[in-house]
């Protein structure tokens, strides 16, 4: 039969006696917490309800912190964070966990490292090992070299322990990408480098989609990862671990009322906003196809409840979801960021749906990269001395551009809305200086337009097997190892989706 256990003797609520059963649950250090049910006079239960054992939720915060690879002075000092981010009248329940257990767990994770626990193995293996190898590390490594370990890995670090993932939750329609994207603006305007990624961006590629999240941990310049995806598979969130990334914040958006209103919500969402999606497009054919997948999604959802988990009420206005959204994420990042009326929120906002307008202007057209192109790439060969370039230089032949942002599956929205503005507008570029070598030629541009390239330039000649991307090279080399020769010319472009 299942397994049953008894029931405690009955207590009335908040009564003394109610209060230090609820005191002595929250100082449980090996339980989750309690079922506790509510009888009416006729011993009928009409309610039910759990109370939390405070300790426990330290403890799946540093399990995640460890399966991230956080370690020595790293990972004490990320617990103290945790912990000083407590409420006061909460800290009381941590006094006996941080003395006692604590410094086990530090212990723990400098012989995780040591015996290679995640190398070449499954995060969720080890996750779901989890006791038996803390019940091994006791029984097979003595005290002394336990705390010797700690020692050894006191100053180690790893690239990706500085980035503070964010998370979101929830169906298609819940506003999960507009608040992600209206969080990278503010992240940005706070000094921050976050990178967006979003799944349908990266052509609803699940491999592309965590090679960029990969490509992310790897850049030590990025501050926030913006995980965008409905994410309420087990299975997918499990990648994340896989990837050594910990959520600092999860945000979960959801409904008050139950998994039908929030899909109906949805729909009604996804409905109205038709074409304006990278994939989940609706038309008159495909809306009874596309309510049936946003069901499924609400049917099937695994719901994550780490303790970094965050619920947003779907059905609040956007500038309420965004101010709730920009406090759990300050709330949960280890360095301080501006309250949100100190940065531009609205506008963070209006950019985020202005990107849904310009994705339905742009349906069907591919965007790898936002460009500058030159109306006429013919008068701009009539420019190169090609007598004086290297024998081996192949000419580019058909259209010349500018590079003003490549994407690759990582959009930076902001980026984006920006130009798509100008998309089909006219500008004058400057022709500056031809600059080449044996394996590539480019000019040197200008105008009234920014490039993420360090320096804009249109590409225009390489030599065989030399991709176009090496003029970034080439124009980084000293001026001792490159050749130039003026141009000082200009020309018409066109602002373009390529």
């Amino acid at each position: 039969g299942l397994h049953a256990i008894k029931r405690n003797p009955r207590i009335a609520y908040q009564t003394p006696e109610y209060k230090e059963r609820i005191n002595e649950i929250a100082r449980r250090e090996n339980s989750e917490g309690s079922v506790m049910y509510g009888e009416d006079a006729n011993g009928v239960v009409v309610c039910m309800w759990k109370e939390k054992s405070y300790p426990y939720v330290m403890e799946r915060i540093v399990r995640e912190a460890i399966k991230g690879q956080k370690i020595g002075r790293e990972l004490a000092d990320y617990i103290q964070y945790r912990l000083g981010k407590m409420e006061k009248e909460l800290r009381k329940y941590f006094d006996k966990w941080e003395k006692e257990r604590l410094p086990f767990l530090l212990e723990f994770a400098a012989w995780l490292r040591d015996i290679n626990a995640f190398k070449g193995k499954d995060v969720w293996d080890v996750s779901c090992q989890w006791l038996t190898l803390q019940h091994k590390c006791k029984k097979e490594v003595d005290p002394a070299k336990r705390a010797a370990l700690v020692r050894k890995y006191q100053g180690e670090k790893l690239a990706t322990s500085d980035i503070s993932p964010v998370l979101f939750a929830g169906p298609p329609g819940s506003g999960k990408s507009t608040l992600a994207r209206a969080l990278h603006a503010l992240l940005k305007e706070a000094k921050q480098t976050p990178r967006w990624l979003n799944q349908d961006e990266a052509g609803a590629d699940r491999k592309k989609f965590l090679a960029a999240i990969e490509r992310a941990t790897r850049d030590t310049s990025v501050t926030h990862v913006i995980l965008d995806k409905s994410n309420l598979a087990a299975a997918n969130r499990k990648d994340y671990s896989e990837l050594k990334l910990t959520p600092a914040v999860t945000l979960v958006l959801n409904h008050p009322e139950g998994g039908e209103a929030l899909a109906q919500l949805c729909i009604d969402r996804v409905v109205g906003r038709g074409q304006s999606h990278r994939t989940l497009r609706i038309d008159k054919e495909n809306e009874q196809k596309t309510t049936k997948i946003i069901k499924d999604f609400v049917a099937k959802a695994d719901w994550p409840d780490d303790p970094s988990c965050v619920e947003l009420d779907a059905r609040k206005p956007l500038p309420e979801l965004l101010a709730d959204a920009w406090a759990a994420v300050v709330a949960n990042n280890p360095k301080p960021l501006p309250s949100i009326d100190k940065l531009h929120a609205a506008e963070a906002l209006a950019m985020a749906c202005e990107y849904e307008k310009q994705l339905k202007r742009f349906a069907g057209q591919q965007q790898l990269f936002a460009s500058i192109k030159a109306l006429n790439a013919d008068d701009i060969r009539a420019m190169l001395p090609t007598d004086a370039l290297p024998k081996k230089l192949v000419v580019k032949q058909g259209e010349m551009h500018i590079t003003v942002k490549y994407f690759g599956g990582e959009i930076d929205p902001g980026i984006y809305v920006e130009h798509a503005k100008r998309v089909g507008t006219q500008i004058k570029i400057k022709l500056e200086d031809l600059v080449f070598d044996e394996k590539g030629a480019c000019i040197t541009c200008s105008g009234s337009f920014t490039s993420a390239n360090t320096h804009p330039h249109m590409t225009v000649a390489n030599a065989p097997g030399i991709p176009p991307v090496y003029s970034n090279e080439l124009l980084a080399k000293p001026a001792s190892a490159v050749k130039r020769i003026a141009i000082n010319s200009e020309v018409l472009a066109v602002f373009a989706f390529q």
